[in-house]
């Protein structure tokens, strides 16, 4: 027996010492799953994958609905940065006309979207900026309204109160005979 084979072998828990273990067979990988894709090195490697899948896919969705959205007369830019009027839509293509009298045929995947003209966009901007300020002044104007009725429906209120209170204090309220206080009596039977 060579001493050195029993050194490089682990024997099995229950084997008795000195002897060599029978189930190690040194093709099949080691308890546990360990390796490159074993554990949570596979986890690491799935979830780029799983991240790029899932915006590839919102992408297509995105690409579809410019596709499906463009009608003739839009005006859309395409990838390669031509922008241009669309003038005829088929299948698989559009033909956009870039100058008067230039019409390029481009793949409906080339376009990127519909083209926004910075002076329009501006102007855009601005009459809703007025339109939200007229709301927010008739919004105003509508609060003072309310706020000026229900002061004056309050004094109307307070005057018809205090107009009730005088009646019926004026009702309630007998007339007192005049009747001297009792200091004043006393100061008179001293002097």
């Amino acid at each position: 027996m060579n001493f050195t084979a029993f050194v490089a072998q682990p024997s099995a828990p229950d084997a008795a010492p000195g002897t060599p273990s029978q189930s190690a067979d040194p093709n099949q990988p080691p308890p546990g799953g360990g390796g490159l894709f074993g554990g949570l090195g596979s986890l690491i490697w799935l979830l780029p994958l799983v991240f790029v899948f899932f915006m590839m896919r919102k992408q297509t969705n995105k690409q579809k609905e410019i596709e499906a959205n463009v009608k003739i007369g839009d005006r859309v830019h395409t990838r390669g940065g031509a922008i241009g009027k669309v003038v005829k839509i088929a299948d698989r293509h559009v033909e956009l006309e870039l100058a008067p009298g230039v019409h390029v045929a481009f793949r409906k995947e080339a376009l990127e979207g519909l083209d926004v003209d910075p002076k329009k966009e501006a102007e855009k901007k601005e009459a809703e900026k007025k339109e939200a300020e007229k709301k927010e002044a008739e919004k105003k104007d509508a609060e003072k309204a309310k706020k000026e009725a229900e002061k004056k429906e309050a004094e109307k209120k307070e005057a018809e109160k205090k107009e009730a209170e005088k009646k019926d204090g004026d009702k309630a309220q007998p007339k007192a005979a005049l009747v001297a206080p009792d200091s004043l009596l006393e100061a008179k039977d001293k002097a």
